[in-house]
């Protein structure tokens, strides 16, 4: 139950709804610089959405659409978030601004918030964007994000396992961009992602990038076969860091997906230390869709 998440959704007509959810709060995934906090039971969701009839607007905690998984609600993600949000350098949701658009082919997705996936230390705003088009069964394009931090907000829990590109003592700067793209035919299922960011203070610069791929086979409505490579590496100031993960997978499904039982079996490896931890991983989801308010 360390991930699970309850929602409701209320709707006023095709232009005004707003979402609330509550559930863990490492559902939020505060990014690592600003500190392990405990895992509890909180708001996880919660914002109003309009559609203008130009684009969509949303104020309030909400996901942050960057690359293929940001963005992406837990009922949709047939793998764990990858490494990048594992060890922190991505934050999952924060309060914020955003408005979207989809026109075509072409879709826009911007959010101005305020990093810290929660209450808003040093008032620096961050932004994140999203490019790309989308034609039949594929998807394509690019994410940025860039912001800063001060003391004020780095490393706040006072855990020295804070991400050790980022000292609690100095102010920050992060540019962050990848490059995506998904073929979302129905029997065989690929994507991948890869990325690349530098982070700069008034002495020193450092860097992070990674990718992964992912595979996924339909073999019928109620099996699923999945695979995935992905591979993370951090240059801070004392060396460098390699982190790759690989992921097997079996998903099986009710006859209209809104039950689904998965199975995974990952494998971490470290470039300095094998540490023992490896895992089975079982997940049930289950997304009713009879409730309507």
């Amino acid at each position: 139950m360390t991930k699970s998440m309850l929602g409701v959704e209320w709707r006023n007509d095709n232009r005004w709804s707003a979402q609330l959810a509550f559930g863990s709060s490492n559902l939020i995934g505060v990014p690592k610089r600003y500190g392990s906090l405990p895992a509890d039971f909180s708001l996880v969701e919660g914002f109003g959405e309009w559609n203008s009839g130009v684009g969509l607007w949303r104020i309030g905690m909400l996901p942050i659409d960057f690359g293929l998984q940001g963005g992406s609600e837990e009922e949709v993600l047939w793998f764990p978030r990858g490494l990048i949000y594992q060890k922190g350098y991505l934050g999952i949701r924060d309060f914020g601004l955003s408005f979207s658009i989809h026109e075509g082919l072409y879709f826009s997705h911007l959010t101005i918030h305020n990093g810290e996936g929660g209450t808003d230390l040093d008032n620096r705003a961050w932004f994140t964007g999203k490019w790309g088009v989308n034609p039949k069964d594929l998807e394509f394009g690019i994410s940025a994000q860039a912001g800063q931090t001060t003391p004020l907000s780095t490393n706040v829990s006072g855990n020295i396992s804070q991400d050790s590109l980022f000292s609690p003592t100095e102010s920050h700067r992060l540019r962050l961009a990848s490059l995506f793209i998904n073929n979302k035919q129905e029997a065989l299922n690929y994507q991948g992602e890869v990325y690349l960011a530098e982070v700069l203070t008034d002495s020193n610069t450092s860097q992070f990038g990674g990718f992964y791929i992912d595979l996924k086979y339909r073999q019928n409505s109620w099996l699923q076969y999945l695979i995935r490579y992905d591979e993370l590496r951090a240059y801070p100031s004392a060396g460098r860091e390699k982190f790759i993960q690989t992921t097997l997978g079996l998903v099986f499904s009710n006859w209209n997906q809104t039950s689904n039982l998965f199975l995974y079996f990952i494998k971490n490896f470290e470039e300095h230390a094998e540490i023992n931890n490896d895992r089975f991983q079982i997940s049930w989801r289950w997304t009713p869709r009879a409730f309507d308010l």
